[in-house]
C-alpha cells in the first residue's frame, strides 16, 4: 500500500521544516512528498530517503488555498493508494499516518478520516481545539457535498 503526502508551501519557512520533519519520522513509512510551492521562495530539501518533489505553482502567494489543494490531490493522487494534504505551518505525530490507517482499517466502506486540530502558541499554550466531523456530510453519486 502506498502513502503520500503533500505539503502546500505559502512561504512560512519559520515552520516549514518543523512539518516537514514530522512528515519524514512517520513511523509508518511513506512513498512519496509532494511540495506544492506557492511562494517565490526557494526551498532547501533536507537529504531523505524519502522520494520528495517540489512543484511550484504559478499562484505565487495568491492566498487561493483551493487552487493550491486541487493541484496538490490531482499530483499525489497519481501514485499513491491513500495520501494526506497538510499546511506548511501545520506538524503531526510520528505515529499520524498509522493511526490513519487504522482507523481505515475498522471500516472497509471507510473512505476518509478526520482528525482533531490543535492551535498551540510559541509558548505551548493550547489556543483552540476542535475535532472535525465527517457524520454530518454525505457524499451524493456525483461527489458534491450535501449538509
Amino acid at each position: 500500500m502506498k502513502i503520500g503526502a503533500c505539503i502546500l508551501f505559502s512561504g512560512r519557512k519559520k515552520y516549514f521544516y518543523q512539518a516537514l520533519k514530522s512528515i519524514i519520522n512517520q513511523t509508518h513509512p511513506l512513498h512519496e512528498l509532494i511540495i506544492v510551492n506557492d511562494s517565490r521562495q526557494d526551498i532547501d530539501l533536507p537529504k531523505t530517503q524519502l522520494a520528495v518533489s517540489v512543484l511550484q505553482t504559478g499562484y505565487k502567494n495568491s492566498g487561493n488555498w483551493v487552487k493550491s489543494f486541487q493541484t496538490a490531490i490531482k499530483e499525489i493522487s497519481k501514485n499513491n493508494d491513500y495520501f494526506f494534504i497538510m499546511h506548511d505551518d501545520d506538524q503531526i505525530e510520528n505515529d499520524y499516518t498509522q493511526s490513519c490507517l487504522d482507523a481505515l482499517a475498522k471500516d472497509p466502506h471507510q473512505q476518509a478520516v478526520s482528525t482533531s486540530l490543535k492551535i498551540i502558541d510559541s509558548d505551548g499554550l493550547v489556543l483552540d481545539e476542535s475535532i472535525f466531523n465527517f457524520d454530518e456530510i454525505t457524499f451524493s453519486d456525483s461527489d458534491s457535498i450535501i449538509r
